[in-house]
Parts: structure tokens; C-alpha cells; sequence
């Protein structure tokens, strides 16, 4: 992209953008994605108290704050950097939902359904939300279960400061009722690699299949344990503890190259018991 080039020059070692140059490229982005809203960069000339303030229809929807993009811009990784702004270009709809009261038609049509994220996700969440966050549980790990609200057109995160009249795991059984409908309706893709069986469903909720990882088993006819990669939100691969090699480079796909992937969840290693997810002995070992 463009944009990406006059950021970084053609060496990623030039890192030379100012914050607010870095903050104007996101309120263009916004522009771009969303030309029903307005994006107004404020506090221009202040690194420490530059925003970016929303409106739609003339009503404040929020504020988005730059630093930990800018933080990340200074990190030098491109991919890294366009990932960030991604996932702040996604977090719009949730943030216009919250604003709105009179929506109640909306959230009728919203399917609840369990998904897992990491803590650098919702540290992320919390700081755009201005310390609200989303509705999560802690599965093991880096790793939480949160709760989507998933419609036709976009995609949200319960938060917690929503009136809800259900507990947690309320909201739990009823998530895994609405995903093991849509698991049910989908074929489930994938195959056999060298790090394991990847198992596939529609890029969004690939690593919400590990909840589900006991149904898997029946067809999967594996000698040992379940070996779980909960690498990102489109990469979910079960590995056979029985089998040393494929275990081996599992670990290696781990440890080198699963940071790396677009929506990156996990570098740890997992495993399936009595119905939870737990960190993997083996690698606790290692």
C-alpha cells in the first residue's frame, strides 16, 4: 500500500513519521473504511494528548488515542504495524453500537458466540474503550474466552459495561449452543501437515474450534493426547503427542513463526482435559 511506503521508505529501518503524521494516516484510513463518519485528529501539536474524535450524524460515537500505534510503528515491522490498524478499523462498528441506545433492533438479529483472544488483544480493547472492557474468562495461558456478537454486517465484543441479566456461563452454554449450529452447518476444511491436522472453518472462528476439540476427537483417531496450536484466529492445528516429529515441529512452528501470523493468538502449546483447554505439559517440560 501506499500509505505503508510513505511510512516506512523503502527501508523498514527508516522510521521517520512524527505521531501526529502517524495519527493523520489513521483518521484517513477511517475516512476511507467509514465515509459515513466524521474523524477529527484534535490535539495536534501534543504527543501526549492526540486523539482521534468520532462522530456520526453529529453525535460523539468516541476517541481513538495513537500511542500504542505509535509504538508499534517504531517497532519497524510493517506487517505488524497494518495488523494494528486493521484491528482498530475493526473495533468502529463495536464502538458505534455502544454509542447507540436505540439499537435494541440491531441486537436482536446479533448470533452470541464464543471467541478466543489473548491478553495483548484486550489490553488493547480496554485502552480504546477508555477502560471498559469486554466481557472474558481467562482459559490458560495468553488466552481468553470472549463473546462475539455476530451479525450479517459487522461483528462485535460484549463489554462489560452492557445491562445483562445472565452470568457468565450463561453466556457460555448459550455462545456454545449457537457455534456448535454453525460448526454442525459448516464443513469443517483442512488436512494433515507436518505440524499436525489443521482444522478449518470460515477464518473468523477457526481457533474457537479448540472448545470443541472433544467432538473433534471422535474422527481425529489419535494414538495419544491432543497437542493444540491455538496459533491465530484463522490457524487451529491438533497435533498426536504419540508422534515425536510432528510434536517437534509444532514446537518449532511455535517458536519461529507464530508471532508472525496475521491475527497472531498464541505461541504456547495446549492440550484438552475434562472439558478445558490447559497449557501442555510437554512444553511446560521443555
Amino acid at each position: 500500500m501506499g500509505f505503508l511506503s510513505s511510512l516506512f521508505g523503502r527501508n523498514t529501518k527508516q522510521v521517520t513519521a512524527s505521531k501526529r503524521e502517524i495519527t493523520e494516516q489513521l483518521q484517513q484510513r477511517i475516512l476511507e473504511r467509514f465515509p459515513h463518519l466524521k474523524a477529527l485528529v484534535i490535539n495536534a501539536d501534543d504527543d501526549s494528548e492526540i486523539a482521534i474524535e468520532i462522530t456520526k450524524d453529529g453525535e460523539h460515537i468516541g476517541s481513538m488515542f495513537p500511542d500504542n500505534l505509535y509504538a508499534t510503528y517504531q517497532t519497524k515491522d510493517k506487517e505488524a504495524y497494518e495488523q494494528y490498524v486493521e484491528q482498530l478499523l475493526k473495533s468502529l462498528p463495536n464502538m458505534i453500537n455502544r454509542s447507540t441506545s436505540d439499537n435494541a433492533e440491531q441486537l436482536t438479529e446479533e448470533t452470541l458466540l464464543p471467541c478466543i483472544k489473548n491478553l495483548d488483544w484486550l489490553d488493547q480493547m480496554t485502552q480504546l474503550s477508555k477502560g471498559t472492557a469486554p466481557v472474558f474468562k481467562p482459559i490458560a495461558g495468553d488466552l481468553i474466552l470472549v463473546f462475539a456478537l455476530d451479525s450479517e454486517s459487522q461483528m462485535r465484543f460484549l463489554m462489560d459495561d452492557e445491562d445483562q441479566t445472565q452470568s457468565f456461563d450463561d453466556l457460555f452454554v448459550q455462545a456454545m449452543e449457537n457455534f456448535n449450529q454453525r460448526v454442525h452447518n459448516i464443513r469443517l476444511q483442512g488436512g494433515v501437515t507436518e505440524i499436525g491436522i489443521r482444522l478449518e472453518l470460515d477464518n473468523d472462528y477457526d481457533s474457537s474450534l479448540a472448545l470443541v476439540t472433544d467432538n473433534l476427537l471422535e474422527s481425529l483417531e489419535l494414538e495419544g493426547e491432543p497437542v493444540l496450536g491455538i496459533f491465530s484466529r484463522a490457524l487451529f492445528v491438533i497435533a498426536d503427542s504419540a508422534k515425536p516429529e510432528q510434536i517437534k515441529e509444532l514446537k518449532n512452528f511455535a517458536n519461529t513463526k507464530a508471532a508472525e501470523l496475521p491475527y497472531a493468538l498464541s505461541t504456547h502449546l495446549y492440550t484438552f482435559k475434562d472439558s478445558a483447554i490447559t497449557l501442555y505439559a510437554g512444553e511446560l517440560a521443555s
